[in-house]
């Protein structure tokens, strides 16, 4: 009975205590077939404090994903900054023709991180994005400027904050699926992107 009652106890791991990932994280060390009952990973917005750091909690963060080869849903509500380069290696190389849904926050000086990061996730079918930061005036994306990139499954794109960079690389990618546009600009609406060329693109 225990292992019937695994494979919906550990199916939504939500997590609004950084502890309770460390926690979560010794569980699955243990026995990383509980892991493979995982289809959402839900953490809200992380605070500091109680014993815990951002490395330890990226460090857990990372080692969970490492053990749920089915995930579906990745929905992290408080800002990847340092983190998002360990967190996205782990969603591209453990869970990447599962994951069907992103919900992150990234700084706007990593969007060549995160243009990498979705070359890596083809099934994804719905991602949300919000961009913190004031955007520089010229991001260096380096060979991710060059990147045909491909997204064959997206069906539903939300955008939030200043994300006029990634929409206007976004204009020359393929996403023949997409059904939904969602763009939320905030106070950011002194330096609006290219929004008929992307829609005759992709609309």
């Amino acid at each position: 009975w225990r292992r019937l009652g695994y494979e919906f106890f550990y199916r939504f791991l939500f997590f609004s205590n950084p502890r309770n990932i460390q926690r979560a994280c010794a569980l699955l060390d243990r026995d990383s077939e509980l892991g493979w009952w995982t289809k959402r990973l839900h953490v809200t917005r992380y605070f500091a404090g109680g014993g815990t750091t951002m490395e330890t909690t990226q460090n857990s963060l990372v080692s969970i994903i490492r053990h749920c080869p089915n995930l579906q849903i990745f929905v992290v509500n408080w800002p990847l900054s340092n983190t998002l380069q360990a967190i996205g290696d782990a969603l591209c190389t453990y869970c990447p023709r599962t994951l069907r849904v992103l919900h992150i926050n990234i700084p706007t000086t990593a969007l060549a991180r995160l243009i990498f990061m979705l070359q890596c996730l083809p099934k994804l079918s719905t991602a949300h994005i919000e961009f913190d930061g004031t955007p520089p005036e010229h991001i260096n994306l380096g060979s991710a400027a060059d990147l045909a990139l491909t997204l064959p499954s997206l069906q539903h794109l939300s955008l939030r904050g200043p994300f006029q960079d990634f929409l206007e690389e976004a204009i020359g990618w393929e996403i023949p699926a997409l059904r939904a546009l969602c763009l939320d600009f905030v106070n950011h609406r002194d330096d609006f992107p290219d929004l008929l060329e992307f829609l005759r693109m992709h609309g």
